[in-house]
């Protein structure tokens, strides 16, 4: 599949797009069984080198990434999981409702993870609020195919449905998409950042907005966590921003005499480059 709209940002990583299918690639990399892993490693490679990665409910570890690729609401499997992961979500062990049991529950991780699970990654101020998020926020789907596959762009092939195209920006390229999406709208907030995981903005979060009869995009990388499982690849002045596809059409049909082609754009493009290089 071509772009216009990547062809006129130009960035250093091309898109990525999310397909779902019952159809295995070959190629594909991916985890090969339930040990403890972290997806954005794999999505980082099809960013940076042009991989393949495709996923499966059986074979993604994370509770985070089997909710975000769209394998159901895993925070939801029972009691025990739901109360893990509203407490670590929020401030940790000293919000615990069992402080022993939660405690057995972060000494089976790696270390620097059971430290981030003892202290709470705080992406909510209180329990309270996690569990709203958890309960009845978060994106919650359950494919009809079997796999999630992360592929280049330019192997999308034809008859292919596209989810997701996922665009690799630092923040001259984030201004340039802003306002031009910007451009396409009568009112302002057009930018969804969720307090969430890294894959869960690229996926379900994504699934969510296309449903809508305006979708937004979605901003992404904001999670630490999922951030250090990409810096082998992807340096820490790059964001993701996460397109649906019913808007990514709507952006390659008005790409031409638009912000992404103008003067301004063009300018601070080969200035802005002379600073990252």
């Amino acid at each position: 599949m071509k772009s216009k709209v990547a062809d006129l940002l130009d960035c250093k990583f091309k898109p990525i797009t999310i397909v779902k299918s019952n159809e295995k690639d070959k190629r594909a990399i991916g985890p090969k069984s339930d040990k403890s892993h972290c997806i954005m490693s794999y999505v980082a490679r099809v960013i940076a080198n042009r991989k393949i990665a495709i996923f499966e409910k059986d074979t993604v570890s994370c509770i985070g990434g089997l909710t975000g690729l769209g394998f159901g609401n895993a925070f939801m499997k029972d009691d025990e999981t739901f109360e893990n992961y509203s407490t670590f979500l929020s401030l940790g062990l000293k919000v615990a409702k069992d402080k022993e049991k939660y405690q057995e529950f972060c000494n089976y991780k790696p270390k620097p993870i059971k430290e981030m699970f003892e202290n709470g990654e705080r992406v909510y101020s209180n329990k309270k609020r996690a569990e709203e998020f958890l309960s009845n926020k978060v994106p919650s789907f359950n494919n009809k195919e079997k796999y999630v596959i992360f592929k280049p762009i330019e192997d999308v092939k034809d008859g292919e449905t596209v989810e997701s195209v996922i665009f690799t920006v630092n923040t001259f390229e984030l201004a340039c998409l802003m306002n031009f999406d910007a451009s396409l709208r009568d009112d302002f907030g057009y930018l969804l950042t969720p307090p969430a995981a890294a894959c869960q903005a690229m996926a379900s979060f994504v699934f969510m907005e296309s449903q809508k009869e305006d979708p937004h995009p979605v901003l992404g990388l904001l999670d630490f966590a999922g951030r250090k499982h990409m810096a082998r690849w992807i340096p820490d002045d790059y964001l993701n921003i996460s397109i649906p596809f019913k808007l990514f059409e709507k952006y390659e049909n008005n790409c031409e005499n638009s912000y992404l082609d103008g003067h301004v754009w063009n300018v601070n493009k080969n200035n802005y480059r002379v600073c990252y290089d």
